[in-house]
């Protein structure tokens, strides 16, 4: 599956509400989007504004969009694109990756991304760059290396690697499958395998009670427990759905750890950007009120004369 497949399948199954990093509620962070309201306070309502990597349109989703009469966005996703679409009817979308951009020199007042332009790698930035206006300005929110987010992200790919690798659904499965062949050698067998694991899956549960993996214990701990409450071919579908969900997980948390800069590729970044012509350059630490950590880097930069 490539990654704008497996994004697509993202913002069609798992993003309800179109954000990536949300609060416990799964909304937005108040202050994520305050930040983009202060920083949209600058901008004309004519002023050409562009979102790259926007997703489902998280950036404009926290201003008062209406207001904008140019707003473009370029996604990989077409499934993110339309949902965008569809809630800011005014906005030009265009699929394709941040670092080819078929846009022309200067053609953009404001260039903006949040957790996006990282995915194509420093060529993305260097792509802003080109198409910003010599008045224009670059502001993005870029993953942090060892962040709150990466983190978390961490803490999320281990559980998803340890029921991938311990074959956790496939054990879930076979067992299904041997009550309903009414098996009970098999059964046996298979019980003496999953008791070898569960309790490694489980200990994990406990300290992360959160997220896919729990949801995936807990899923495959009542369907075998309540087995005779439920058709045998749902439950092998709902198995089956959730080892391609684990699988497209671990891809997505592999990216995302992948694209997520250190203090010193931010810094490399920054020389490449000057190198190129950009100027006014600043990096800071983004952190929310209610984290110790940064949750991403805040880079502007504008373009030389």
């Amino acid at each position: 599956m490539s990654q704008s497949e497996n994004w697509s399948d993202y913002w069609e199954y798992e993003s309800s509400k179109g954000e990536v990093f949300v609060d416990k509620l799964g909304n937005k962070h108040p202050e994520l989007a305050e930040f983009w309201k202060q920083i949209f306070n600058d901008f004309q309502p004519t002023d050409r504004i562009i979102d790259l990597a926007s997703g489902a349109g998280s950036i404009f989703h926290s201003v008062s969009h209406q207001t904008y009469l140019n707003l473009y966005a370029v996604d990989i996703s077409n499934v993110a694109l339309v949902r965008l679409q569809e809630d800011i009817p005014q906005a030009q979308v265009q699929i394709g990756s941040c670092n080819n951009l078929s846009f022309s020199d200067s053609s953009f007042e404001h260039v903006l991304s949040q957790f996006g332009i990282e995915y194509s790698t420093e060529d993305g930035f260097y792509e802003a760059l080109r198409i910003m206006t010599l008045k224009g300005d670059f502001v993005a929110l870029v993953h942090y290396k060892n962040g709150y987010i990466d983190d978390r992200n961490a803490t999320e790919l281990e559980g998803v690697d340890l029921l991938i690798d311990s074959s956790f659904i496939d054990l879930s499965k076979k067992i299904a499958n041997s009550f309903n062949n009414k098996d009970t050698t098999r059964t046996q067998t298979y019980f003496k395998e999953f008791s070898a694991i569960e309790p490694i899956v489980h200990a994990y549960c406990v300290k992360h009670s959160s997220g896919m993996t729990a949801h995936c214990y807990n899923g495959c701990k009542r369907l075998l427990q309540e087995y005779a409450k439920y058709n045998h071919a749902d439950v092998i579908e709902w198995f089956e759905n959730m080892h391609q969900e684990l699988q497209q997980a671990q891809v997505r948390l592999l990216n995302m750890r992948g694209v997520a800069f250190s203090k010193d590729r931010m810094a490399k970044m920054v020389d490449a950007l000057v190198k190129k012509g950009a100027k006014e350059l600043s990096v800071e630490p983004f952190v929310l009120g209610q984290h110790d950590k940064p949750v991403a880097w805040i880079l502007k930069f504008k373009k030389e004369n």
